[in-house]
């Protein structure tokens, strides 16, 4: 812009036509280049605007990325805990697996040291009643219930 003002005073200076021809000549050069310095310019700015949106859409697609991380990061620890405590529970279903398995070992042990039939040994009777009769019953545990059965004849 300097160099188009000098110019247009050294236009208007000048004496003879041929110069201030010239004069304008450099004048339009310089218009040319002013131009075409701006739309240098008005490309940059644009490219600049590109980038600064890319740069924005970039940003905000970090940022989505990171949140989506952190979200993916809590529910492994949930599910890590989840299976912790699943574990445990596993284990000591396990255990208490184990325990019902020697009980019940125990006690198939003790079944087959029980008779499965009570024997019934007669005494001579001593009762001068005619009605009644005496038994001893072995094989049993103290305080275990007995059902007897007793057949009687009917009179004649």
């Amino acid at each position: 812009m300097n160099e188009k003002a000098a110019l247009a005073e050294q236009a208007v200076k000048a004496t003879t036509e041929t110069a201030r021809e010239e004069i304008n000549k450099k004048i339009e050069e310089v218009s040319a280049k002013a131009e075409e310095a701006q739309k240098v310019a008005e490309e940059a700015a644009t490219k600049a605007d590109a980038a600064v949106e890319a740069q924005t859409t970039a940003t905000q697609t970090a940022e989505a990325a990171t949140k989506e991380a952190q979200t993916q990061a809590a529910e492994a620890v949930a599910i890590k805990t989840e299976s912790v405590t699943k574990t445990a529970a596993a284990t000591k279903a396990v255990a208490a697996a184990a325990v019902a398995a020697k009980v019940a070992t125990a006690a198939k042990a003790a079944a087959a040291r029980v008779p499965s039939k009570a024997v019934i040994a007669t005494k001579p009777s001593t009762s001068t009643n005619k009605n009644s009769a005496t038994a001893t019953v072995t094989g049993l545990k103290p305080g275990q219930k007995v059902k007897v059965t007793v057949n009687v004849k009917p009179r004649p």
